[in-house]
């Protein structure tokens, strides 16, 4: 009897030991699922929140392309404009100029016919004397032709009489200042051919200079003539020792 009630007793020791465990278990895992639910709302929560936020950055991007496109546009209205504007500033100051200019020239205009008015002179008489003028313009340059022909062959002939009168046979004068290059060299035959002839004033047996660099290198006599060119033959005596004539070297008078 004593057996059977200490058997019951256990039992409803270790029922009552089961209940308490599983009342533990039963909250713990109420714990947990509480706990997993939260979990799993939160994990909701900010992938939800994610996408939005996502959401809103493809907004933003899309609103950044589209801002700059238009300032990329915007950029380039106002180049234009101040191209543009630069266009219209030089073209009014070119008008500007040309207004002040035209004023200059009427003012001009009406002081010149105002002298005219003072001298009681018709526009015919005006348009006479101008003819007249150009007229004695080209009288003058046809003579002023006509006197360099004339002093051209004056000295082409005292430099012939020269030749013939003058028992030392200097060399005639040349125009001062003349100025020339040497265009060719023989150095076999020792002449050089220059750019310069009897239209700068060369005669027949004048003496140039050849000069390079400041420094002569010989002097040269004039052979033979032509419109723009001459031939004239190297002085030896006068040739610089070493120094050979070159295309290019200058000569003067």
């Amino acid at each position: 009897m004593l057996i059977r009630l200490s058997l019951i007793i256990a039992i409803l020791a270790g029922l009552a030991a089961a209940g308490l465990v599983f009342t533990q278990v039963k909250d713990k895992v109420t714990t947990t699922i509480t706990e997993r639910n939260d979990f799993h709302k939160k994990a909701d929560n900010e992938a939800a929140a994610k996408t939005t936020a996502l959401r809103q950055l493809k907004g933003t991007n899309e609103v950044l392309k589209a801002t700059q496109t238009d300032l990329a546009s915007t950029k380039m209205e106002r180049d234009s404009a101040v191209t543009k504007a630069a266009e219209q500033e030089a073209k009014a100051n070119t008008l500007v100029a040309e207004v002040a200019r035209q004023k200059t020239d009427k003012e001009n205009a009406q002081a010149k016919l105002a002298q005219w008015d003072a001298m009681n002179v018709t526009p015919d008489q005006v348009k006479t004397t101008i003819a007249e003028l150009k007229k004695s313009q080209e009288q003058k340059a046809a003579l002023t032709d006509e006197n360099k022909v004339l002093a051209s062959t004056l000295n082409k002939t005292r430099a012939r009489l020269n030749y013939y009168e003058d028992p030392e046979n200097r060399p005639p004068v040349l125009p001062a200042g003349t100025k020339g290059s040497v265009i060719a060299v023989d150095p076999r035959y020792d002449f050089v051919i220059l750019n310069i002839g009897e239209k700068q004033g060369i005669l027949e047996r004048g003496e140039l200079i050849v000069n390079r660099n400041g420094i002569m290198i010989a002097k040269v006599k004039v052979t033979s003539v032509e419109a723009n060119r001459s031939v004239a033959n190297v002085i030896p005596q006068t040739r610089k020792a070493g120094a050979e004539i070159m295309e290019g070297d200058q000569v003067i008078y």
